[in-house]
């Protein structure tokens, strides 16, 4: 793998936890557990909201400069994985893997290049949206009772 891959990989996965839960372990030993709300490439400083440090302080929002970061720990984990849902979908519609766009980075599922799917939800046109939209459902709740 080159370091353009790797360096990509670790903005991709960046991108799939904005919006979530982490945990921001400094290197001087202090951390925060917040939102991420955004970061900066290459620099890697992030914006955390509804931050709390480890002695219980509480932070509308904290920004923490990309050198002091030691780790960054997902501490909500996504119940949408898109590849996961691709193959919901060709087992439960018999559609073709050809049909399904994963867009990883998004973390979104293109159906039939109309049908975008992602943990909020289904949005499209035509025939096929109220059956998707209906194993959407189905996979959810599969998904948030295990």
């Amino acid at each position: 793998m080159s370091v353009i891959d790797a360096q990509r990989k670790l903005v991709t996965k960046l991108n799939t936890l904005l919006g979530r839960k982490i945990s921001v372990r400094l290197v001087n030993g202090q951390s925060y557990t917040g939102i991420l709300e955004g970061f900066d490439h290459p620099h890697f400083n992030l914006l955390i909201t509804s931050a709390m440090d480890k002695e219980g302080n509480s932070y509308s929002s904290v920004i923490i400069r990309g050198d002091v970061v030691s780790e960054i720990v997902e501490v909500e984990q996504k119940l949408f994985d898109p590849m996961e849902f691709k193959d919901f979908l060709v087992k439960k519609l018999n559609l073709k893997p050809y049909d399904i766009t994963v867009i990883e980075e998004a973390g979104s599922v293109v159906v039939l290049k109309k049908i975008t799917v992602s943990e909020k939800g289904v949005e499209g046109v035509g025939p096929m949206v109220n059956s998707i939209h209906a194993v959407f459902q189905e996979y959810m709740k599969s998904k948030k009772k295990g």
